[in-house]
């Protein structure tokens, strides 16, 4: 036997003379556009790519990797490592794990300045370079 309370919860899923539980319906679609992030009328989007960008870096990541940026070297990284993540520690899975550029410069190809992560902790150091730049130098 249902409670009180169980039973007006039902009502209002049904929807009774109140418009409770009835589904949400656009009656003013002025507001919304198509292909962009604002649905609120003067609400200006967020650029989300290009100079306007707040993570923008200059334009860095269209320079190319130089010759040296080999799959051997990468391949020599990860062994190095022994297939195991700088970050989290964890060994390699399925997916190979990327090589890290320590001081973020894609021409400096030293082993050194090298290292192995999973996508996941690599994600994580394109914010705050100054602070994993630091990190990754006392490992």
């Amino acid at each position: 036997m249902a409670t009180e309370k169980q039973l007006k919860y039902w009502e209002r899923l049904r929807g009774n003379k109140n418009n409770l539980g009835k589904h949400w319906k656009v009656k003013d679609t002025s507001n919304l556009k198509i292909n962009n992030t604002s649905f609120k009328k003067g609400h200006k989007p967020f650029p989300l790519n290009g100079e306007k960008h707040w993570n923008w870096q200059g334009g860095l990541s269209f320079k190319p990797y130089t010759t040296d940026w080999t799959i051997t070297l990468r391949k020599s990284i990860r062994e190095r490592d022994h297939y195991i993540c700088s970050m989290c520690k964890l060994p390699q899975g399925e997916e190979a794990l990327h090589v890290h550029h320590i001081d973020y410069n894609k021409t400096n190809c030293n082993p050194d300045n090298l290292i192995s992560l999973h996508r996941g902790c690599h994600v994580k150091t394109n914010t705050n370079r100054d602070y994993w730049t630091n990190y990754f130098l006392k490992i």
